[in-house]
């Protein structure tokens, strides 16, 4: 640098004594000396700028921490209420409508001399269309109906299998049978597409064949359809297959 300085100021005083009014090339020389102790000072004044950044609100780490736990939990409250809508769900469509006797009864003709009776409790049957519903002074569980002479009686009930299972409900009507002094048949059949237990025999005191079929439905209940008829054969023994848990 001082050798240049040397060279320049020796060349503009040879230039300015042969040149004496003109001093371009001394302001020259001015202008480059000027020039570069300004690109100097604005490399220092850079550096200085990078050696103390200003404060920036969105790198501060202490901000980010405050911020976390906030947003943490937020998420996490969010997570708790979608697992609680879905058991929800879950919870109502797999609960199961246990039976009640309150349901309302219905009736709806399906043919010109039928009707589809029951309820959404204990199922729907089709019976002819001059049948009543009957109430057995024995108070029986369940809905029952009959012909007009009450000659054949059939009585829909139902239980939740949690409750009673197709097995042990079989075991405990045919044990109810038995001590009523009525020799009861017990076998496997097949009603509609249910695996079915059915219970045949005669009540001497009532002259009245019986006819039972026990089976477990597919909406988690136990199903029993009971025929009390003084006819041993006939078209009434096949209502229960036009059993349906709906209409």
């Amino acid at each position: 640098m001082n050798n240049n300085n040397n060279y320049n100021n020796n060349y503009n005083n040879n230039y300015n004594n042969q040149y004496p009014n003109n001093n371009q090339y001394y302001n020259q020389n001015n202008q480059y000396n000027n020039g570069y102790n300004y690109n100097y000072n604005q490399q220092n004044q850079n550096y200085n700028y990078n050696q103390y950044p200003q404060n920036n609100n969105n790198n501060n780490p202490e901000e980010k921490k405050s911020k976390l736990p906030e947003n943490f939990m937020i998420y996490v409250g969010i997570a708790v209420v979608i697992i609680a809508i879905i058991i929800t769900v879950m919870i109502m469509t797999n609960k199961k409508e246990e039976p009640s006797e309150n349901k309302e009864d219905e009736q709806v003709e399906v043919a010109e001399d039928h009707i589809r009776v029951g309820n959404k409790s204990f199922g729907f049957i089709t019976v002819p269309d001059d049948w009543l519903k009957f109430t057995d002074v024995e108070n029986v569980r369940g809905i029952q109906y009959s012909d007009k002479d009450a000659s054949c009686i059939v009585t829909l009930d139902a239980v939740a299998t949690s409750e009673l299972n197709a097995l042990d409900f079989t075991k405990e009507k045919k044990e109810n049978l038995e001590q009523l002094g009525i020799t009861i048949t017990e076998e496997s059949v097949k009603l509609n597409n249910y695996n079915a237990y059915k219970l045949t025999g005669f009540y001497d005191s009532k002259s009245l064949n019986l006819a039972i079929w026990i089976f477990e439905a597919e909406d988690g209940t136990t199903r029993y359809i009971g025929i009390e008829s003084k006819d041993s054969e006939g078209e009434n023994f096949k209502i229960p297959e036009t059993f349906r848990i709906d209409k």
